[in-house]
C-alpha cells in the first residue's frame, strides 16, 4: 500500500519570505516511521527526506530547503528548514513544521514557520493513466512579521521522487518565484523481533 502524504507541499510552501513561503511551522524531530494510511489511488509516497531550492524569480533571490516527512496512523506530520538569508541578511536558516489528514479523496494541511508565517494546502491524486503516481497542490499563506510581505498562493505537482511548486504574492510587487525538491532518502522500517527471527530462520 501506498502511504498518503500529508504535507507533500509543505515544501514548496517552504518558499514564502520575500517571494518564498516556508511550511508548516511547529514541533521537531521524531524518528520518521513507515506507517501506512488509507491507499489513495494515484498519490505519491512522499514519506521521507527530501532536500532543494526556492528561488525568487522577480527579486533574484533563493536558498535551500530541507524537510522530513512521516505518517502517524492517517495524520501526517513534517519538520523543516528553510534558509532566507538572501532577503535580508539577518533571518538565516529558519525552522517550519507542519500536520496534515488523508481525508479520503485529498490530503489537507497547515504548516507555520517561525518568524515567517503559516497557511494550508491541498493535494489531489491525479488519475495518469499509467502506474506512477502523481498530486496537484494548491494552497495559499501568509507571510506575518518581521517581513510582512502578506498573502500568497500556490500551485504545485508531487510524484514518489520530485516536488516541483511555484508562489505568487497578491501585493503588486510582491514576488514570485519556484521552489523545487529531490527525496534524499526514504523512511527506515522498524521491524518486530518477530520479522527479525522469521527472517533468520528462513520463515
Amino acid at each position: 500500500m501506498q502511504s498518503r502524504y500529508a504535507m507533500i507541499y509543505t515544501l514548496v510552501l517552504f518558499i514564502v519570505a520575500g517571494g518564498l513561503a516556508l511550511t508548516s511551522g511547529g514541533s521537531g524531530g521524531g524518528v520518521p516511521s513507515s506507517a501506512v494510511a488509507a491507499d489513495p489511488a494515484a498519490l505519491p509516497q512522499l514519506e521521507g527526506t527530501w532536500a532543494g531550492t526556492w528561488t525568487d524569480t522577480l527579486y533574484s533571490v533563493g536558498g535551500a530547503m530541507t524537510f522530513v516527512i512521516w505518517a502517524e496512523g492517517n495524520s501526517y506530520a513534517a519538520t523543516g528548514t528553510i534558509d532566507v538569508t538572501e532577503i535580508d541578511g539577518v533571518l538565516g536558516v529558519l525552522n517550519g513544521g507542519g500536520t496534515g489528514i488523508d481525508n479520503g479523496s485529498t490530503l489537507t494541511g497547515d504548516f507555520t514557520c517561525t518568524n515567517l508565517g503559516n497557511g494550508s494546502v491541498t493535494l489531489t491524486p491525479v488519475d495518469s493513466g499509467t502506474s506512477a503516481k502523481n498530486a496537484n497542490a494548491t494552497g495559499f499563506g501568509t507571510v506575518t512579521a518581521p517581513l510582512n510581505f502578506g498573502a500568497f498562493t500556490l500551485t504545485g505537482t508531487a510524484t514518489d521522487t520530485e516536488i516541483m511548486g511555484s508562489f505568487d504574492f497578491t501585493n503588486p510587487g510582491g514576488g514570485k518565484g519556484i521552489a523545487q525538491m529531490t527525496k534524499t532518502s526514504v523512511p527506515v522500517t522498524v521491524k518486530s523481533w518477530g520479522e527479525v527471527k522469521a527472517g533468520y530462520l528462513g520463515q
